[in-house]
């Protein structure tokens, strides 16, 4: 296959003809993005590139094509993509000053969002110069370097006059940067319920005890997101602490086949419903299932329906083995979903049919 396709290149291509081997060690020495743009110049050069991976095509990402001017013209140019307003974002992240300059001078638009990538990414002299060009922020900004762990940004553009708002203490506390949450609280950053939510969906207890300690509210969502990521030891500090739950903790244990934050929530008193039999139903959680069935959790023919959308074969047998209800829906989500095995089952078993030929 390789001689072939380098006899060709041999035969028809303008570059001068190396032995395979050459070939073969300098297109080795490409990079994914580098064997992405390879492949685009010429049929020789991309049966080259598939050679050397294998058959594997190379993958090229956007941040890649604003590294520097030249692949920006490239991609603008060979790949037919127009300069637009993440073009100059995803500069502003990278730190590509060059890249961002020319991409303006082509008309390139930007917006808020360049901004914000800059924080992100902790470019102060990329924020610097499209401010003096008069490039627009907001409260994402804020929030970005939040995101990023950027103290020395967020203090700049806040001395700037940048605003902020809830989303920098919610993000800082996702991300587990307790500095920034600190500095933002200590600045009068406003904060609510999210950022207690956000940290608990971060497992960072730290910053949970530092925002209860510092007055910061909380309510149903911070059990519920804690349960969906299966943090056991922060849904315990929450339940402990007076934390309010609601059905959702259980729904989002059973969503994320998390048995022990269930387990725990139950036998601690959290509510559930139908829910909890649905989600575990739509996943394929089957443990889940028994579990909160053997211990008094309702259901209803959603899990049956639920499990057939989803081809859950043996979820729907264990459901109808155990006198869980089911109707027309269930064969319904069976046929639309392309499970013919369900729906052959659910007929056998006598399941109501919605006007379906087997």
């Amino acid at each position: 296959m390789a001689d072939s396709r380098l006899q060709k290149m041999a035969n028809r291509s303008a570059f001068p003809v190396l032995p395979e081997e050459l070939w073969l060690l300098i297109f080795g020495f490409l990079d994914e993005t580098s064997q992405a743009i390879a492949r685009n110049v010429c049929h020789e050069w991309r049966a080259l590139v598939l050679v050397t991976t294998r058959g594997v095509i190379p993958r090229i990402f956007a941040e890649d094509l604003v590294c520097n001017v030249s692949l920006l013209v490239w991609q603008r140019d060979v790949l037919g993509r127009p300069l637009n307003k993440k073009t100059c974002a995803r500069a502003a992240k990278g730190g590509h000053l060059d890249v961002l300059q020319y991409a303006r001078e082509q008309g390139c638009p930007w917006d808020e969002q360049t901004c914000s990538f800059a924080a992100q990414g902790g470019q102060l002299a990329i924020l610097q110069y499209v401010r003096e060009q008069g490039c627009p922020w907001g409260t994402w900004t804020c929030a970005f370097a939040a995101k990023g762990g950027q103290l020395a940004i967020l203090q700049y553009v806040r001395e700037q006059g940048c605003p902020w708002d809830e989303k920098t203490c919610s993000v800082a506390a996702e991300y587990g940067h307790l500095a920034i949450l600190q500095y933002a609280h200590d600045n009068g950053c406003p904060w609510g319920t999210w950022t207690c939510a956000f940290a608990a969906k971060g497992g960072h207890l730290a910053i949970l005890q530092y925002a209860r300690d510092n007055g910061c509210p909380w309510d149903e969502s911070s059990c519920a997101k804690a349960a969906k990521r299966g943090h056991l030891a922060i849904l315990q500090y929450l339940h402990d602490n007076g934390c309010p739950w609601d059905e959702l903790t259980c729904e989002n244990a059973a969503e994320g086949d998390h048995l022990a934050i269930l387990q725990y929530a139950h036998d601690n008193g959290c509510p559930w419903d139908e829910s909890t039999c649905k989600y575990a139903a739509m996943n394929g959680h089957l443990a889940v299932l028994q579990y909160a069935h053997d211990n008094g959790c309702p259901w209803d023919e959603m899990t049956c329906s639920t499990a057939a959308q989803y081809g859950h074969l043996a979820i729907l047998q264990y459901a109808h083995d155990n006198g869980c209800p089911w109707d027309k829906w269930t064969c319904k989500a069976a046929k639309k979903g392309g499970h013919l095995a369900i729906l052959q089952y659910a007929h056998d078993n006598g399941c109501p049919r919605y006007a379906i030929n087997l």
